[in-house]
């Protein structure tokens, strides 16, 4: 099918299919036979998808809108759960990468959180349709999550590339938030009339105010107005699921804006604090909102008393004590190292990867690496024994000699001679097609980048075969 593509016949194969998976659907129930029909109608699915993209092309928006009905229109007709929750969530991303690429972009995000926030509010109508209606409701919750970080990331304007920046492209981001933030209020009045309160109420008040502080630091951290959206739904209609896909939202958006930040690690701790702060202060607003005013609280006498540590404790305690030995001596041997080592500088090609997880840090390469590996792979010849060796134990030796400014040149590779004066005998590794002679990483602050950019020697420190990278040095020799 593939060799020869024919969009005729992909798409009526992937019909049949689509057919077939209703057909065994509606048979006799069996686990097996479920299963067997989704992996029918998701191979329907992709043959329908493939056959839509050969006739448009992947940079179509009618080729994602087709598509998108035709899942839509599965998802209502297969009568299986995690199928409807699975086609539904392929429906709604086929339609928001359609809007995408016809130049719409955040509105979809709006659409998907007004879609997901009338389906939950509405449960009470549907609740007898809950085998049609709640894998809909969570299919589409969790691709709003989904699509909206890669929103926030940018990722998935990638198959809008081939528009203009317009400003709508360059502000989808905010608008979405924007617009996810008035279904979020929309949300907030329904609580409030839910629960028959009052507009000039306590509590429709401080709804209304932490509500508004929300929508105001939404703007600010892209997507958190839409984990908010998606845990009140879930606290107020007791669903559990919900409540933490919302729960794990917040963090997960939280988290991107927070290392995201070009501040450094103190700033970003006060701001942390500040948060902390905040939160603090506003529970104990809530306490005392909530709180009947005639309650009386008493402080009990400590009764804690001290019992015998069971072999299970006195294990764990144990370990612990190990480990933070063992980890307390590594860094003791490293600080020696760093004290009373011989200093060498090498020559670097520095490059700057910026690692959202493991965070900023400069990534150096030095020419005695690049040396070793012209060496070992270019003159194989001259090194057998040795390159045999490195593909088989990934590690080896060699010579460098220290000169002036105690700066060091790649000498040979060790093969048993003796080192002459200002001569180390260093080990490398050879891990991922690169050398490594010790680590590779130079950790700074955030926003440090342009200033350690102007590296050019790395200054290490030497002792009994284990070396150490400790400063960055510029042209000058001067430690940045």
């Amino acid at each position: 099918l593939f060799k020869t593509p024919n969009r005729v016949l992909l798409f009526s194969i992937g019909a049949m299919c689509s057919i077939v998976s209703y057909l065994i659907f509606r048979s006799k129930k069996s686990d097996f036979l479920a299963q067997f029909a989704m992996a029918i109608s998701l191979c329907g699915q992709t043959l329908v998808g493939i056959a839509l993209f050969w006739n448009f092309s992947m940079r179509n928006e009618n080729a994602f809108f087709i598509l998108g009905a035709y899942q839509l229109a599965l998802t209502f007709l297969l009568p299986n759960y995690l199928h409807r929750l699975l086609t539904a969530g392929f429906a709604l991303t086929a339609l928001l990468i359609g809007l995408n690429l016809h130049g719409i972009w955040g509105l979809g995000t709006a659409f998907s959180a007004t879609a997901v926030s009338f389906i939950w509010l509405k449960e009470n109508h549907w609740s007898i349709k809950k085998q049609l209606w709640e894998p809909i409701g969570y299919g589409l919750v969790i691709t709003l999550i989904i699509s909206q970080s890669l929103l926030v990331g940018k990722d998935l304007l990638f198959w809008s590339r081939g528009h203009n920046n317009t400003w709508l492209f360059s502000h989808a981001p905010l608008l979405a938030s924007v617009l996810v933030a008035l279904v979020l209020l929309n949300v907030l009045w329904v609580i409030v009339k839910e629960n028959k309160l009052a507009i000039d109420s306590k509590e429709a008040v401080f709804i209304a105010i932490v509500g508004g502080v929300f929508v105001l630091i939404s703007f600010k951290i892209h997507g958190l107005s839409t984990g908010l959206l998606i845990t009140l739904l879930g606290f107020m209609r007791g669903r559990k699921v919900l409540l933490a896909l919302g729960l794990f939202a917040i963090v997960g958006f939280f988290s991107w804006y927070y290392y995201n930040l070009e501040q450094t690690l103190l700033v970003k701790s006060i701001i942390l604090m500040v948060l902390g702060l905040v939160m603090l202060v506003a529970y104990f607003v809530h306490k005392s909102i909530y709180s009947p005013k005639t309650q009386s609280y008493t402080i009990a006498k400590s009764t804690f008393k001290f019992k015998k540590l069971n072999l299970a404790s006195a294990l764990v305690l144990a370990i612990i004590a190990v480990v933070l030995l063992g980890v307390n001596y590594s860094i003791a041997q490293k600080e020696n190292l760093i004290a009373t080592g011989d200093k060498l500088l090498f020559r670097l090609r520095p490059n700057d990867p910026l690692s959202k997880i493991q965070g900023f840090y400069m990534l150096v390469n030095s020419e005695v690496a690049n040396k070793i590996y012209t060496e070992l792979f270019n003159n194989k010849t001259n090194y057998g024994d040795i390159y045999k060796q490195l593909n088989k134990t990934t590690q080896g030796y060699v010579i460098v000699e220290k000169g002036e400014y105690d700066v060091v040149n790649f000498v040979e590779l060790y093969t048993d001679q003796e080192l002459k004066e200002n001569q180390y005998k260093l080990p490398f590794k050879y891990r991922n097609y690169r050398i490594q002679l010790t680590t590779d990483a130079f950790y700074f602050q955030e926003g440090k980048a342009q200033h350690y950019n102007k590296a050019v020697y790395g200054e290490y420190r030497y002792k009994n075969g284990e070396l150490i990278l400790v400063n960055l040095i510029d042209k000058d020799f001067k430690v940045l």
